[in-house]
This record gives structure tokens, C-alpha cells and sequence, in this order.
């Protein structure tokens, strides 16, 4: 069985913006060793600024704030109000892949890392947990457990 969930990311990504979100997060945890959230905004500030695609309306109108001057948080917060409080969407989820991938993020910090992340976009706290329990998941079935396991384990 292959256990290399970016690789079942991309195939299952026909149009690309979830896998390339999730490889820039990866990249970035490699450069940073671990999670720097100025330096995953960073980079996603430089693709919107280039060739960003498929991320989605809330990304999208967040770093159109961010470009904009905003710091990350404060673009977050006011897409989130300007919404309606409707940020509670799967793009943090699809980054989160790259997450629980990385090793270097220790296991008793994923989910909060995980939640951190998520909000650079959004805001709404559901946005996070489905993020975290996403990394969580894939943690630990490269770690050997069923999906049953690994389920009970995020929950």
C-alpha cells in the first residue's frame, strides 16, 4: 500500500490550487523546521501575487487584504466578519496534508499547529478543527494505524 498522502492529494486534485497550497506549507516547514506562520504567509503571498488558483473565495479575499496591507490575522478576522462568520471552509484541510506529513511537527503539537495554520485564512474555529483532525488522521496512519484508529484518535 502506498502511504504518501500528497501523492493521493495530487491525484485526486484535478484542477491543482489544494496540492500546490499544501506542497508551498510543506516547503515551508522544511525551510523553517517546523511551522513559522510569517514565512508560510509570506509564501502564499508571493503565489497570490503570481499565478494563485482554485483557493478558494475566502483565501482569495483574505490575502486581497493581506496585498493589501493587512497583517494575515487582521484579514482573517475581517473576511470572517464581512462573511457573516461563514469561514468555516476545507482549504485549511487540504494544507493540513502537508502537516501531518511533516515529522518535524511532534505529535502532541499537531493539532494546534494545525489550528494556528488554519487561521491564517480562516477564522472560524471549525475551519481549524477539521484541519487538525485532518493532520491528526494522516499522522497517524503513517504511523501504522487503521483509519478506524486514526479517526478515534482525532476525535
Amino acid at each position: 500500500m502506498n502511504r504518501n498522502p500528497l501523492l493521493g492529494q495530487a491525484i485526486g486534485d484535478r484542477i491543482g490550487g489544494p496540492i500546490r497550497m499544501a506542497l508551498l506549507l510543506g516547503e515551508s516547514l522544511i525551510a523553517c523546521s517546523g511551522l513559522d506562520t510569517q514565512h508560510i504567509a509570506a509564501q502564499y503571498l508571493d503565489w497570490y501575487k503570481t499565478d494563485a488558483f482554485d483557493t478558494g473565495p475566502i483565501w482569495h479575499q483574505v490575502f486581497d487584504r493581506v496585498n493589501a496591507g493587512s497583517t494575515p490575522e487582521e484579514a482573517a478576522r475581517s473576511v470572517h466578519e464581512s462573511s457573516g462568520g461563514m469561514t468555516a471552509g476545507t482549504n485549511p484541510s487540504h494544507r493540513a496534508t502537508a502537516l501531518g506529513c511533516a515529522s518535524v511537527i511532534p505529535d502532541a503539537e499537531l493539532a494546534d499547529m494545525a489550528r494556528l495554520e488554519a487561521r491564517l485564512t480562516h477564522w472560524h474555529p471549525e475551519a481549524g478543527e477539521a484541519a487538525a483532525a485532518t493532520a491528526v488522521i494522516i499522522r497517524s496512519q503513517l504511523c501504522g494505524a487503521s483509519l478506524a484508529e486514526a479517526v478515534r484518535t482525532a476525535t
